[in-house]
């Protein structure tokens, strides 16, 4: 499934009207218009009942555009997962001030080896 495809999607979805969406996704109409066709193929169902002034999603198109709309959400989050502070190798232990120093060192120095 291309990135692209989905964007074009999205974008008739939200916009109900097929030159309006060309223009947020900076893309000719036909080009729009093709990427539809192609994605309604590969998605194997009608996600847009065409009309003179626009286009109206279909039940099938009301049901993909949240996932859709996630799933170019989690590629355009990719390139920062890893620098989150979640994946960073950073580890907090905490050690009760009443425990004994000796034990404290002796925990520490095993932790670090």
């Amino acid at each position: 499934m291309e990135e692209r495809l989905l964007k074009f999607f999205i974008a008739v979805y939200e916009e109900k009207n097929l030159t309006r969406a060309a223009n947020k996704c900076f893309v000719s109409q036909p080009n729009i218009s093709n990427g539809i066709k192609l994605f309604e193929s590969k998605m194997n169902c009608t996600l847009f009942k065409r009309h003179q002034r626009g286009v109206e999603p279909t039940n099938e198109a009301h049901y993909l555009y949240p996932i859709a709309k996630r799933i170019l959400n989690e590629l355009n989050d990719l390139p920062n997962i890893f620098t989150k502070s979640a994946f960073k190798n950073e580890v907090k232990i905490g050690i009760a001030d009443s425990l004994p120093q000796e034990y404290k060192l002796q925990f520490i120095k095993k932790v670090m080896n």
